[in-house]
C-alpha cells in the first residue's frame, strides 16, 4: 500500500477537482424498497401515525360528526367534506336523511335509532358496527378509487331499514387507506347525544376517533325562538335515561338564567310542574321549538305554567326564561 501523505496541523488538503459535465452516478433504486404514498382526499385528515406501529398498518378511524340542528347549510365545512368522501354513514333518525344525502350514492347507510317499531341499537351494538366497518368489515376492497369504484359495498342499508348488528370479529387493522366511516349525531356529538359513550367504546376496540363538533339545538332553538339567553344557560336532557336520570328538576329553577331541555317533549309538563313547585314564577316565558332552523320550523311561545299543554312533534326543544330579557324582546 502507498502510505498516505502526512496531515499537517492547520493545512487543508484540497478536494479532488470536479470536472464540468461529469455526473457522479446515484446508487440504483431497488424495486420494492420504496412504498408509494397513499392518495389524500381533500379535506379528510389522514389516519394518525401511532408511535411504534409500522406505517403499513393503518389505524382504523371513525369520524364522530355533529350534524347540527338539521339544516345541511349549518354543517361545518369539515363535516360536509367528510360526508362527501364517506364509505359508510351511520345515523340515528330519518330526520337526518338530508345530511346523509351528502354522501356518495354508493355509500352504505345504516339507521341505528328507533324506527318502524323496533328499538334503537344500544351503545355496544353501535360500536361493534362502527369498529367492523372501520376495519374493512362488510366492504369489498377495490383498487379503482373512490366513488364509481373504490370500496365496494356488501350491502346498502337505506335509512330506516331494520339491519342487524354484525357479530364481533377479530379483524386486524386494514392496510393501506382505510374506509371513511362517518357516525352522524344530531346537533353536537357530545351534547345529550351519547357521543362520549360511543367514543369510549370505540377506543376500547382499538379504533381511533376523530371528532367534528356541530351546532347544538341547545343554541339553535333559542335563536329560532328569538329568546335571548340569561346570565347563565343550563342544558339538560329531559328524556327517561336510566344512566343519566334527571331527578332534581327543582334545582334548575333559576329566574335569572335560561334553561334548555333537549329530548324532553314527553316530560315537559312534569318538568314545568317541578320548576313551579320549586318556586319558579308560572308566568316565566317559555317556548317549544320544533325542527329548529329547518324549513318546517315551528315555535310556540307560552309560559312555564302552561307548558304542558303545548307539545309539538319531535324533534322538539323547550326553552325557558329569563323573564326580563324576553319581555324586552317579544
Amino acid at each position: 500500500m502507498t502510505p498516505r501523505p502526512p496531515v499537517l496541523p492547520g493545512v487543508l488538503t484540497p478536494r479532488p477537482p470536479v470536472l464540468p459535465g461529469v455526473l457522479t452516478p446515484r446508487p440504483p433504486v431497488l424495486p420494492g424498497v420504496l412504498t408509494p404514498r397513499a392518495p389524500v382526499t381533500p379535506g379528510v385528515p389522514r389516519a394518525p401515525v401511532t408511535p411504534g406501529v409500522p406505517r403499513a398498518a393503518v389505524v382504523p378511524v371513525v369520524h364522530l360528526v355533529g350534524a347540527g340542528p338539521g339544516d345541511p347549510m349549518l354543517l361545518t365545512r369539515r363535516a360536509a367534506r367528510l360526508l362527501a368522501a364517506a364509505d359508510v354513514v351511520v345515523l340515528d333518525r330519518r330526520s337526518l336523511d338530508a345530511i346523509a344525502a351528502l354522501a356518495p350514492p354508493a355509500a352504505e347507510r345504516v339507521l341505528v335509532g328507533r324506527a318502524d317499531g323496533r328499538p334503537a341499537w344500544d351503545t355496544e351494538a353501535v360500536a361493534d358496527l362502527l369498529a367492523d366497518r372501520a376495519k374493512g368489515g362488510g366492504l369489498a376492497h377495490s383498487t379503482t378509487g373512490h366513488g364509481t369504484g373504490g370500496l365496494g359495498r356488501a350491502g346498502n342499508h337505506q335509512a330506516g331499514e331494520a339491519t342487524q348488528p354484525p357479530a364481533t370479529t377479530d379483524t386486524p387493522p386494514a392496510t393501506g387507506p382505510g374506509p371513511v366511516v362517518v357516525r352522524v349525531k344530531s346537533g353536537d356529538a357530545f351534547v345529550c347525544s351519547r357521543g362520549g359513550e360511543e367514543m369510549a367504546a370505540l377506543l376500547a376496540r382499538g379504533v381511533h376517533v376523530e371528532v367534528t363538533p356541530g351546532v347544538s339545538a341547545a343554541t339553535a332553538a333559542p335563536l329560532a325562538a328569538r329568546m335571548p339567553r340569561g346570565e347563565a344557560v343550563t342544558i339538560v336532557a329531559g328524556n327517561h335515561d336510566p344512566e343519566h336520570p334527571l331527578t332534581d328538576v327543582g334545582a334548575l329553577a333559576d329566574p335569572t338564567g335560561s334553561l334548555v331541555v333537549l329530548v324532553g317533549r314527553a316530560r315537559q309538563g312534569a318538568i314545568a310542574d317541578a320548576l313551579v313547585a320549586a318556586g319558579l314564577d308560572p308566568s316565566t316565558p317559555a317556548a317549544v321549538v320544533h325542527a329548529a332552523t329547518r324549513p318546517g320550523t315551528r315555535v310556540v311561545r307560552t309560559t312555564v305554567g302552561a307548558l304542558g299543554a303545548h307539545r309539538l312533534p319531535p324533534p322538539a326543544t323547550v326553552v325557558i326564561g329569563p323573564t326580563k330579557a324576553n319581555r324586552a324582546h317579544p
